[in-house]
C-alpha cells in the first residue's frame, strides 16, 4: 500500500509568508537610501547648469555697461556689478530648453526662477539661484498712455498728444514695445524724445473712430509688463450744411396754401454722428430736430428757418435758411359783367380780382367749369386787378383766379346776346322827293345795328318784329331827260278828186281801153318714162317718135298748169265766152341728148315740162280817186301832221316833247344781327 502524501499547513505557510515580508522591507530600505541619494546629486548637478547657464548668458554682455547693475544691497564691495536673468530670458536666448525639473523633490523650476550674476572688479563673472526677491527686479514695468487733446462726449476733436511712460525698477527696461493703431493699420513707433519716454502726436487730417496706441515693456530681468492699450475716438470730419426741403416741394420764400413740413437730410457723415438743430427768426435758442423733421404751423407765416448740421463732438455746419409763407385764403372775385345787353357780334367780359396775401399769381377767363391747368394769364402778385376778355360767342363763362399760393376762386356768367353781324340793303330809285319811308322785313333778325343811306341821311329807323322801319330825308338829286308824248290839231284840207282804174286781180292796166291783160305763170311738171338713146337720140319705150323735142307734153303741161291755177288763183282756162282755151298753154321741152353714141340700155329718165299759162283779159276797175298833197287821207279830207304821226283813234298830232325832271336815288344798308 502506497503511502500518502501531505501538504503544508496553515502554520507553515504563515511563518513562510513573514520571512518573505522581512526579506523584502530589507531590499526596499536599502533600494530606497540609494535612488535618495541619487536625486539629490541630480538636483545640484541641475542648478549648477543653471548657474553656468547664466554666466554663458553673461559673459555676452560683459562690456555692455547697460547691461550690468551697481550693487546696492547687503554690503556689496562698491565697484562690483551684478544682474539678474531668469530661466525664461535663458530659455528665449536658446541657452536652456525644454522642461526643468529638480529630482530630489520632483519640482518643476519655474521660468521666473530668478539667477544672479555678479561681476567682481577683476571682470570675474559668477552666478547663483537668487532666493531672496530683494536682490533681483521682480516686478513688471507700469506703463501709462496720457491723452492730451479736445475731448467731448467721449470723442476727441483736432490734433492729439499722447506720451507713454514706462514706471521700472533698478534692473531698468531691457525691451520697450509701442505702437499705434488707426483703423487696423499698425504703425511701430522707434523714435523716443528722452529715454524711455515716447511723445507723439496724432494730425488733425486723421479722422478715425478707431485709433488705438498700445506699449509693452521688459525689466532688466526679462519681467514683462502688462501690455497697455488706450482706445482714441477721433472725428476731425467735416460738417456739411443740410438739405432743406418742403414736404409740398416748395422752395424757400414762395407761398404755400397748407401747413408744411420740412424734411431736413444730408449734412455729410460726421464719424461721431450728426443730428440736425434749428431756430426761427432772430431767436438764438436752437431746438434739436426730431425725426429729420420740422412742422411748419399757420404762426410760422413770414418767418425764416435756420437749420444746420451738427456732430456728436458740437462741430455743426453753416446754417440752411427757408423763408416761410403761408396763405390759407382764397382770392376774390367780383363785380362781373359784360360791356352791353344788347345783341352784338363780340362783347367783353369783366371783373375784379384781388387777393390781400400772397397775391394774385394768375387768371383767366374761359368756358371750363372745372379747374383745367392751360389758358391762364400771369400776374405779378397784385393785390387787386381788372381783368377782362373780348367773347364772339355765346355760353358760360368761368372767372378763375389763382393766387401765389395756390389758392384759387372761380366765378360765372352766362352770356346770351351773341349774334352774327348781316347785312342787308334796300334799293329806292326814282323817288320824285326826298323824303322817303319804307320798311324790310328780315327772317331770324334779332336786333338793329345801323341804318345808312348812301345819299342825303336817315331820319329815323327802328326794329318792329321782324320789320326794320326807315325813314329818309335830303339828298341830292339827279336831272334825268326824258321825252314824253304830245297831240296837237292837224292841218285839214279837202282831197283831190280824179277818175282812177286799177286792176285789182294784179293783171296790167291798158289805159287806153281801160282792160286788164292776164298775167303770164309759168308752170312746169314732171314726167318719169324709161328711154334708151339710139343713134345719139332719145327713143322712148313707148316708140313714140325718135326727136325728142317734138315731143308734146300738152297733156301733162296743161293739166298741169290748169290744175295749180284750180289750186292757187282759181283761174279757168276758158274763154270769154265760155269755150276752152288751149292755146293758151304753149308746151316745151328740153332737149336731151345721149351720154354716148349708142346706148341700147333702158333708163329711167325725168323730164321737166315747162308751160306758160297766160290769164285771160279782162276790165279794170274804175271810180274816183281822191288825194292829198300832204298828209293823210281820211273821208274825201286831207289831215297833215307834218312829219309827226297822227293817230286817228283820237284825229290828233302825235309828237315827242322833251322835260327834265329831278329823282332821288337811294341805297339803304341795314346792319342786323341774326
Amino acid at each position: 500500500m502506497k503511502k500518502k502524501s501531505r501538504g503544508f499547513t496553515l502554520v507553515e505557510l504563515l511563518v513562510a509568508v513573514a520571512i518573505l515580508a522581512i526579506i523584502v522591507s530589507i531590499a526596499f530600505a536599502l533600494y530606497n537610501n540609494f535612488s535618495k541619494g541619487a536625486k539629490e546629486t541630480a538636483t545640484v548637478i541641475t542648478k549648477q547648469n543653471l548657474v553656468n547657464a547664466a554666466q554663458l548668458y553673461a559673459k555676452e554682455f560683459k562690456t555692455n555697461p547697460d547691461f550690468w547693475y551697481e550693487e546696492i544691497i547687503n554690503d556689496v564691495p562698491t565697484g562690483n556689478d551684478f544682474t539678474c536673468t531668469t530661466i525664461k530670458q535663458l530659455k528665449n536666448k536658446g541657452i536652456l530648453q525644454g522642461k526643468l525639473i529638480y529630482a530630489d523633490t520632483e519640482e518643476e523650476i519655474a521660468d521666473d526662477t530668478t539667477i544672479k550674476i555678479t561681476r567682481d572688479t577683476n571682470m570675474v563673472i559668477t552666478s547663483q539661484i537668487e532666493t531672496d526677491s530683494a536682490q533681483c527686479d521682480k516686478t513688471p514695468p507700469v506703463l501709462t498712455i496720457d491723452i492730451e487733446g479736445n475731448l467731448i462726449n467721449d470723442w476727441y476733436t483736432g490734433e492729439i498728444n499722447y506720451t507713454i511712460t514706462p514706471e521700472y525698477g533698478f534692473s531698468g527696461i531691457s525691451e520697450f514695445d509701442y505702437y499705434i493703431e488707426i483703423d487696423s493699420n499698425k504703425t511701430t513707433l522707434d523714435e523716443v524724445d528722452e529715454k524711455y519716454v515716447y511723445k507723439g502726436k496724432i494730425e488733425d487730417d486723421i479722422s478715425s473712430s478707431n485709433i488705438k496706441i498700445c506699449a509693452w515693456a521688459m525689466n532688466g530681468n526679462d519681467i514683462e509688463s502688462q501690455r497697455v492699450c488706450e482706445q482714441i475716438k477721433l472725428d476731425n470730419t467735416n460738417v456739411e450744411k443740410p438739405n432743406v426741403v418742403a414736404s409740398d416741394n416748395i422752395t424757400s420764400n414762395n407761398w404755400h396754401k397748407n401747413t408744411f413740413t420740412l424734411n431736413i437730410s444730408g449734412g455729410g457723415n460726421p464719424i461721431s454722428g450728426k443730428y440736425y438743430q434749428y431756430r426761427k427768426d432772430n431767436d438764438n435758442n436752437y431746438t434739436k430736430v426730431s425725426n429729420n423733421k420740422i412742422n411748419i404751423v399757420e404762426s410760422d407765416h413770414n418767418k425764416t428757418i435756420y437749420v444746420k448740421t451738427c456732430s456728436n463732438i458740437n462741430k455743426c455746419s453753416e446754417e440752411v435758411s427757408y423763408k416761410a409763407l403761408i396763405d390759407k385764403v382764397a382770392p376774390t372775385i367780383t363785380n362781373v359783367s359784360k360791356s352791353t345787353t344788347s345783341y352784338v357780334s363780340s362783347l367783353t367780359i369783366k371783373a375784379t380780382i384781388a387777393d390781400s396775401l400772397s397775391g394774385i399769381a394768375k387768371y383767366k377767363i374761359d368756358k371750363n367749369s372745372t379747374y383745367v391747368n392751360s389758358g391762364w394769364t400771369s400776374a405779378s402778385g397784385q393785390k387787386s386787378l381788372s381783368i377782362n376778355k373780348s367773347i364772339n360767342s355765346d355760353g358760360t363763362y368761368y372767372i378763375w383766379v389763382e393766387d401765389k399760393a395756390g389758392n384759387y376762386t372761380k366765378s360765372s356768367i352766362n352770356i346770351n346776346n351773341i349774334a352774327t353781324l348781316k347785312t342787308t340793303t334796300v334799293t329806292l330809285n326814282n323817288n320824285t322827293t326826298s323824303n322817303v319811308s319804307s320798311n324790310k322785313n328780315i327772317s331770324g333778325i334779332k336786333s338793329l345795328q345801323s341804318v345808312t343811306v348812301n345819299n342825303g341821311k336817315v331820319i329815323s329807323s327802328y326794329l318792329s318784329g321782324s320789320k326794320v322801319y326807315f325813314s329818309l330825308g335830303g339828298g341830292s338829286a339827279t336831272q334825268i331827260r326824258e321825252t314824253s308824248t304830245a297831240y296837237r290839231n292837224p292841218t285839214i284840207y279837202s282831197a283831190t278828186a280824179k277818175k282812177k282804174c286799177s286792176c285789182p286781180n294784179g293783171g296790167t292796166l291798158n289805159t287806153n281801153t281801160n282792160r286788164c291783160i292776164g298775167e303770164t305763170h309759168t308752170y312746169e311738171n314732171e314726167q318719169i318714162q324709161p328711154w334708151s338713146c339710139v343713134n345719139n337720140r332719145w327713143k322712148g319705150q313707148e316708140g313714140f317718135g325718135v326727136n325728142d323735142s317734138n315731143r308734146d307734153c300738152n297733156y301733162y303741161g296743161c293739166y298741169g298748169c290748169q290744175k295749180s291755177i284750180e289750186n292757187q288763183k282759181k283761174f279757168t282756162y276758158y274763154d270769154e265766152k265760155g269755150n276752152f282755151v288751149k292755146s293758151n298753154c304753149e308746151p316745151y321741152v328740153p332737149n336731151y341728148n345721149c351720154i354716148s353714141s349708142e346706148d341700147n340700155k333702158w333708163v329711167v329718165k325725168t323730164r321737166t315740162c315747162y308751160m306758160d299759162c297766160i290769164e285771160p283779159s279782162y276790165n279794170a276797175s274804175c271810180g274816183t280817186q281822191y288825194s292829198c298833197r300832204t298828209g293823210t287821207l281820211l273821208n274825201k279830207y286831207c289831215y297833215d301832221c307834218g312829219s309827226d304821226t297822227l293817230v286817228t283813234s283820237r284825229m290828233q298830232c302825235r309828237y315827242n316833247k322833251t322835260v327834265y325832271r329831278n329823282i332821288y336815288n337811294y341805297t339803304v344798308t341795314i346792319k342786323y344781327y341774326a
